[in-house]
C-alpha cells in the first residue's frame, strides 16, 4: 500500500468507490464508519454512525455515533457526536433546525466605550 501519496492520478480512472450499483462502506477497526447507499439513499460518516439501521431510508448523519439507534426511521438529518442517539423510528428529525447561526460584527472603540 502506498502511504506517501500517488502521482499522476486521473480522477476519471483513479478513485475510491465502486463501478457497479453497490453500496460503498468504510470501516475502522472493523466497525462501520461510513456509508454511501444509493439503494436506500442513506449517507453516514462517523464511527458507528447509523450502525443499527435496518430499513430506514433517506437518512444523513455525520459524527461519532450519530443516529446509532435508528433502525427504521426515514428522512432524518443528524450532525454531531451522538446526535439523535435515541432516535429509533423517528421521521424527519433535524436537530439543526433549532440552531441559529450568526456572525459577530466587529465593534469600534467608540461602541465599546473606549477613548481614542
Amino acid at each position: 500500500m502506498e502511504r506517501s501519496g500517488n502521482a499522476l492520478t486521473n480522477p476519471a480512472t483513479h478513485f475510491i468507490g465502486t463501478t457497479d450499483n453497490r453500496v460503498l462502506n468504510f470501516k475502522v477497526n472493523n466497525v462501520s464508519s461510513g456509508i454511501i447507499d444509493n439503494v436506500s439513499y442513506n449517507a453516514a460518516f462517523g464511527y458507528s454512525s447509523q450502525l443499527n439501521n435496518l430499513s430506514g431510508t433517506h437518512n444523513t448523519s455525520m459524527g461519532y455515533g450519530s443516529l446509532i439507534s435508528n433502525s427504521t426511521g426515514n428522512y432524518n438529518t443528524s450532525v454531531g457526536a451522538f446526535s439523535s442517539y435515541n432516535n429509533v423510528a423517528g421521521i424527519r428529525i433535524r436537530p439543526l433546525e433549532h440552531l441559529h447561526f450568526f456572525s459577530i460584527m466587529p465593534m469600534t472603540t467608540q461602541q465599546l466605550g473606549m477613548k481614542h
